[in-house]
């Protein structure tokens, strides 16, 4: 896999500032230097519609967190569900992405394409349509943490 072609590279980078995970055609799973959140962003979410009560909470994160998962901690902790319905509606944070560990996509029935180029691993779950089939039948949601895993992704 040629990740220098410039369609690849392409593909493969983040489709919109709101959500540095959503790729071209592609989930991204990246390693961040950071995540920051300041006031332009307290704004974006009051924008949106978020009330005077959530915009209090967000203010009150308002830093650099060293990671995604230290944000989300923080983010959960703070705001529960409160501040997640507005993913994708406003720029809750800027990421400074560091690389891109791996990219993935999934399908019905919980099928799974995982490419981590770094350790040029490609990892597939496929499963059979059978009738009476249902998308949560078979979900497998830890696939992509458990071939991560295989290599130490963090």
């Amino acid at each position: 896999l040629r990740l220098q072609r410039p369609l690849v590279r392409l593909g493969l980078r983040p489709s919109c500032d709101l959500m540095p995970n959503h790729g071209w055609l592609w989930w991204l799973k990246n390693k961040f230097d950071s995540i920051a959140v300041n006031d332009s962003h307290v704004t974006a979410l009051g924008m949106a519609g978020a009330s005077p009560t959530e915009m209090n909470m967000y203010r009150e994160m308002v830093r650099v967190y060293p990671s995604l998962a230290a944000f989300g901690d923080v983010l959960d902790e703070r705001t529960g569900e409160s501040i997640l319905r507005f993913i994708g509606r406003a720029k809750l944070y800027d990421a400074a992405i560091q690389r891109l560990e791996a990219f993935y996509a999934t399908g019905f029935l919980g099928q799974w394409l995982v490419v981590i180029p770094e350790h040029r691993l490609v990892a597939v779950r496929m499963l059979e349509w059978f009738s009476g089939a249902e998308q949560g039948d078979s979900d497998f949601p830890e696939f992509h943490s458990l071939v991560s895993a295989l290599v130490q992704i963090s």
